[in-house]
């Protein structure tokens, strides 16, 4: 019998001192949540802050617990006496698992938009308070000769607790699932955050599921342990999905759950999401990249300038037969030679009447008054040949 009492008492200090640990990493990460939360909704924080308080408080408790129990060990005080401690640390490490299946169960809502299956992890999340809570009541008030009822309801709570964070590990691991292959930053973000809620999750439930475990098999002191660091281990959780570090790749928004979560509820569910290619905003200010044009006309293309001072607009006044040239696989194909083309004379500029304008001729020293003449016919040969020898140039650097 002293034997199991030195062991009870031995378990009970050492789950105290692995809740000490805990609780002084949830405060350094707490303290790292509000240092950065200026972009946090005013829910999170009030939640980590509720958080914060509950673990505090139950953290003291349990260290009285570990001091009335020695003294219960040495036979200075009642049992009766761990009852207070007891109730205190039950109550709030189940508001604790309350704010931790709220939060998660509302970012399953975002993500999926699901009211019904939402809607009954809620109740269900409701129904584990109400059994936590009884059992707290009845560990204050109840006699130690009706110990079976205390018992009955906390394995209850405790059963409800482990399935719902079972419940809720396996709802976000769905969407784990559904988002791992999809290409792009934002998706790559969000797999990681998927991994941590799927982690964390998993080892809440884990934890709650042994504690279960221990309590239905009759070891109350190795369960009351686990039930000691549980609140921590929730605490952890939220507040590592919400501290979790931004990837190289990722915008600020994905960075941040809390964020995310935030954008995600003015809009479309982002589990439902499909992935799409982002275009950088540089390349909007570029040219796209132009369909192949390896084959198309020459007159559908951009032409390069033509000899002979003429501009685009002149060249697309010419005839339909003059413009459009072959492509460059037909060129390969037939080769094309100068004397091979045919060409129609093209038209001369449009000039005013000879009686209506007179310009001093180029040739004339003395700048008197000599009529223009139109060119020649040798000369429109000429630059009918030059036209062409530029046009085949500009063919062979396509």
């Amino acid at each position: 019998m002293a034997v199991n009492i030195f062991v009870t008492y031995g378990v009970i200090l050492a789950g105290s001192w692995v809740n000490a640990m805990l609780y002084m990493l949830e405060l350094v990460l707490c303290l790292r949540y509000f240092q950065r939360s200026a972009r946090r909704p005013l829910v999170h924080k009030i939640g980590i802050g509720a958080i914060l308080l509950f673990d505090t408080v139950c953290t003291m408790g349990i260290c009285a617990n570990v001091f009335i129990t020695f003294e219960i060990f040495m036979r200075k005080i009642p049992f009766s006496a761990i009852s207070s401690v007891t109730t205190l640390t039950v109550l709030l490490t189940s508001c604790t698992a309350t704010v931790e299946q709220f939060f998660l169960c509302h970012l399953y809502f975002v993500l999926t938009k699901n009211r019904i299956f939402s809607l009954l992890i809620a109740t269900l999340i409701v129904v584990h308070f109400g059994f936590s809570l009884a059992a707290s009541i009845l560990i204050s008030t109840v006699k130690p000769s009706q110990s079976a009822i205390i018992f009955t309801t906390t394995a209850i709570g405790s059963t409800l607790c482990a399935v719902m964070d079972i419940l809720i590990a396996i709802c976000l691991g769905r969407q784990f699932f559904k988002v791992r292959n999809g290409p792009g930053p934002e998706s790559r973000s969000m797999r990681k955050i998927f991994f941590l809620c799927l982690s964390s999750g998993a080892i809440v439930a884990s934890n709650t599921l042994i504690m279960m475990i221990l309590l239905l098999t009759g070891n109350v002191s190795k369960s009351s342990s686990l039930t000691e660091s549980e609140g921590r281990i929730y605490a952890l959780t939220l507040l590592g999905i919400f501290l979790s570090p931004p990837s190289s790749k990722s915008t600020a928004m994905e960075s941040d759950m809390s964020t995310m979560v935030a954008n995600a509820q003015g809009g479309k569910p982002v589990g439902r999401m499909k992935n799409k290619k982002v275009i950088p905003t540089s390349s909007i200010y570029t040219n796209p990249p132009s369909r192949n044009s390896r084959n198309l006309p020459i007159s559908e293309k951009d032409l390069p300038p033509l000899p002979g001072g003429f501009t685009k607009a002149q060249f697309m006044s010419f005839p339909a037969r003059l413009r459009a040239f072959p492509g460059r696989r037909q060129l390969a194909s037939s080769p094309t030679t100068i004397a091979s083309l045919h060409f129609s004379p093209l038209p001369s500029p449009r000039l005013p009447p000879a009686q209506f304008a007179t310009y001093p001729s180029p040739m004339s020293p003395t700048g008197s008054d000599s009529m223009y003449s139109p060119p020649t016919a040798s000369s429109r040969r000429t630059l009918i040949a030059t036209q062409a020898r530029g046009r085949l140039d500009s063919l062979q650097n396509v």
